[in-house]
């Protein structure tokens, strides 16, 4: 049976894919993190033995653990560059000389500095530290055969931290503020999870280096608000422009082609009005 090695597993990508992969019969899926999982592993020290240990020749690692945030990133510096950078290249060269296949989970940060799509292939151009964090780890494993790249978008689906915000302040009776400008090819959690999945079932049978998780078009924040507000009652929102400062680290649109996405599925990913549907069910 195929062994699943979720690193990370207490993020909002990783609970799902705990949560998803669970109910499957041809996967066993092992959690890893910092706390509350099956393997502890910890990216701010470089002492990996006890996690490397744990996996097998074969295994996939889904390596989903990193400090996520831009801002985040930018205030914590040399701290933010060791846990994502160092110590996770690190930590992949260490699995791939065990025998494992492990699923870099990067973002479109990387390809942020394009006024126009940017495709699986095109070269990296990062945006914000973020992005230059994640291009680096990209390029060091570049060459590593054992190594596969999943580009996340703004990913979206129920529990996650925007509609969970947008349900709260409906219940609340609060008016959300909405900074206009931020464009995304929106993915949803279930073809993030499915993705994942089948690049960790199917490793050989994708050649493919890069994968870009993107949804099929390219959403507005304002536009993704309005959609949700056809059905989450008394949502109330106002759209302003977003303080300078907020642009500091990240990009106002990303566009990003979904071509082997596309394939890796086996069909388009979801549109906006799909995962809308999906999540109100």
């Amino acid at each position: 049976m195929k062994r699943i090695v979720i690193l990370g597993a207490s993020g909002y990508v990783g609970c799902s894919c705990a949560r998803h992969y669970s109910s499957m019969t041809d996967v066993f899926t092992i959690t890893a993190g910092k706390a509350g999982c099956e393997l502890s592993v910890d990216l701010v020290s470089d002492n990996f033995v006890s996690f490397i240990s744990s996996v097998w020749p074969g295994d996939t690692v889904l390596f989903l653990a990193a400090i996520s945030s831009p801002d985040r990133c930018a205030e914590l510096g040399g701290a933010a560059q060791l846990i994502n950078v160092n110590n996770t290249i690190s930590l992949i060269e260490q699995l791939t000389a065990k025998g494992a296949n492990v699923v870099f989970c990067s973002s479109d940060a990387v390809m942020g500095k394009y006024a126009v799509k940017s495709y699986e292939n095109s070269p990296v151009r990062p945006s914000g530290i973020y992005g230059e964090m994640k291009a680096a780890v990209e390029l060091a494993v570049s060459e590593n055969p054992n190594v596969k790249v999943a580009r996340f978008s703004l990913v979206l689906g129920s529990g996650d931290k925007f509609t969970e915000m947008l349900k709260h302040a409906s219940a609340s009776g609060q008016e959300v503020e909405i900074f206009a400008g931020f464009v995304r090819n929106v993915v949803s959690i279930d073809d993030v999870t499915e993705g994942l999945y089948l690049l960790a079932k199917y490793w050989d049978q994708f050649p493919q280096k890069v994968f870009n998780f993107s949804g099929p078009e390219l959403v507005s924040r304002e536009c993704l608000v309005a959609t949700f507000a056809d059905v989450i009652p008394g949502l109330r929102y106002r759209v302003t422009d977003a303080p300078e400062k907020f642009w500091t680290n990240r990009e106002r649109s990303v566009e990003t082609d979904c071509h082997n996405f596309s394939l890796l599925l086996g069909r388009p990913p979801r549109s906006l009005s799909q995962i809308v549907s999906s999540w109100v069910q």
